[in-house]
C-alpha cells in the first residue's frame, strides 16, 4: 500500500527668481549632485546636499544667551538637528518590512559671492525673513507649484532652490522633507485681520510636515515611495503557511499536514529570493477484518523559492526542488506482516498573489491557510 503525495496549495512651494549659479570647481571633482541614494543591504541612505548662501562668513549673537555662532557653525547645528529628526523616525519605521533609511545632510555655509556646487540644491539665506508677518522659509519645485499637498520625485532629479531665515531645528527638518520631496500637510486661510492660520489634514496632526514634530510611519511611507521610484526596493516578505490534507485509500486514512514559515528578500541584486522552513507530519491508521495498526512519520520541511513580481503584485512562488519523504514501514495487521510505502513530496507554488495594505490572506479553513506580510525578514 502506498502513501499519497501532498497536493501543492495555490494558493514648497512659492516660485522663486532664479539664483545665481556659478561654475564650480568641487562640481567638477564629483560632488553629489542633487539628492543620492546609498544602498547597502536593508539600510538606505540619502543624501542631501545644500548650499546655503549668505550664510557663511556671518556671525550671530542670541539675544538670550549672548553666545555667539559662526554662520558655518549655524548651517552646522542646523544639519545635525534636522538629522536627529529625521533618523529618529526612520529608526521606529521600516520601509517594505525591512529597509531602514538614514538622512545624511551635507550642508554648505556660503557667502554671496562663492561658489558652491550647482548640483546641489541652493537655498538663499535671509537674516530678515521672518521680519514680515507671514513670511516663512520655503523651498522651490522647478516648474512651479506642484498638486496640492501631492509630493514629487523632483529633488532626485534636479536641484531644488529655496529662501531660509533664522530656522530652527523642527523648521529645518520641515524644509529638509521639502527637498525630500514632501509636501505640506496642512492647509492655510487668511483671516480678515491678515493673519494666516494653519489646519493640519486629516490624520496628520503632530507630524512634521502638518508644523509637528513627529516623522511617523505614513512620512516615512512616503520618503520610501520617492526612493523607491529611483531606486530598485523589493518588499521583504513573511508569512505562514499551513495545509492539512486528508486522504482516504483502501484501507488506509492519512493526514498529512505542514506548518511553516515563509520569508522572501531581495538580494543585493534586487532580485527576490525566499525560504519555506518548517514541519511536514504524517499521521494514519490501517484498519482491516478488526485488526488495524497506527502510523506516522515526519520531515523537516526546507524549499528554496523563486520570487517574481513588484510592489503589491501579483507575485509567484515556485520552490525550486520538492522536499520528498520516502520511506517503508513495518506493521502487523492481524499478525500479517505489511510493508507501508510512505512516498510523498511537499513544494510550494503560488502564482497571482497580490498584497491588500501589504497583507495577503488565502483562508482556507480546516484545509489551511497562507498569510503573507510586508514585515521585517530575519537576514
Amino acid at each position: 500500500m502506498s502513501g499519497r503525495r501532498l497536493a501543492t496549495l495555490m494558493v514648497i512651494a512659492l516660485v522663486l527668481g532664479s539664483l545665481p549659479l556659478a561654475s564650480s570647481p568641487q562640481a567638477e571633482a564629483g560632488w553629489p549632485a542633487r539628492n543620492q541614494i546609498q544602498k547597502d543591504g536593508f539600510t538606505v541612505t540619502i543624501v542631501v546636499p545644500v548650499d546655503i548662501r549668505g550664510l557663511g562668513g556671518r556671525t550671530f549673537r542670541n539675544a538670550r544667551t549672548g553666545e555667539r555662532r559662526s554662520g558655518e557653525r549655524v548651517a552646522e547645528m542646523w544639519e545635525q538637528g534636522a538629522e536627529e529628526i529625521w533618523n529618529l523616525g526612520f529608526s521606529n519605521h521600516t520601509f517594505r518590512g525591512c529597509y531602514t533609511f538614514v538622512l545624511d545632510i551635507q550642508m554648505q555655509a556660503l557667502g554671496e559671492g562663492d561658489s558652491g556646487n550647482p548640483n546641489n540644491h541652493q537655498v538663499q539665506f535671509k537674516n530678515t525673513l521672518f521680519v514680515a508677518p507671514n513670511v516663512r522659509a520655503r523651498v522651490t519645485t522647478p516648474g512651479g507649484r506642484p498638486a496640492a499637498h501631492a509630493d514629487v520625485d523632483t529633488a532626485f532629479e534636479q536641484s531644488l532652490a529655496g529662501l531660509w531665515g533664522r530656522n530652527d531645528n523642527l523648521i529645518t527638518a520641515h524644509e529638509v522633507g521639502h527637498l525630500l520631496g514632501l509636501a505640506d500637510d496642512y492647509t492655510t486661510a487668511r483671516g480678515s485681520d491678515g493673519v494666516v492660520s494653519f489646519t493640519p489634514l486629516s490624520g496628520r496632526a503632530g507630524t512634521l510636515m502638518a508644523r509637528g514634530t513627529i516623522v511617523d510611519e505614513e512620512l516615512v511611507k512616503r520618503v520610501g515611495e520617492l526612493v523607491a521610484d529611483h531606486e530598485e526596493l523589493p518588499p521583504c516578505i513573511l508569512g505562514v503557511w499551513e495545509s492539512r490534507q486528508m486522504k482516504e485509500e483502501g484501507i488506509q486514512t492519512t493526514t498529512a499536514t505542514v506548518s511553516a514559515v515563509v520569508r522572501v528578500v531581495p538580494t543585493d541584486q534586487g532580485q527576490l529570493e525566499g525560504t519555506v522552513q518548517g514541519e511536514f507530519q504524517l499521521e494514519g491508521v490501517a484498519e482491516e477484518g478488526g485488526c488495524q495498526f497506527n502510523y506516522s512519520a515526519g520531515m523537516v520541511v526546507d524549499l528554496e523559492l523563486s520570487v517574481e513580481g513588484e510592489d503589491d503584485g501579483p507575485y509567484s512562488f515556485d520552490a525550486k526542488a520538492p522536499n520528498e519523504l520516502d520511506e517503508i514501514q513495518r506493521h502487523y495487521l492481524c499478525e500479517q506482516a505489511i510493508d507501508l510505502t510512505l512516498d510523498w513530496d511537499v513544494s510550494f507554488n503560488f502564482d497571482g498573489i497580490e498584497f491588500t495594505d501589504g497583507q495577503y490572506i488565502d483562508d482556507q479553513g480546516e484545509d489551511g491557510r497562507l498569510v503573507l506580510t510586508y514585515l521585517l525578514a530575519e537576514q
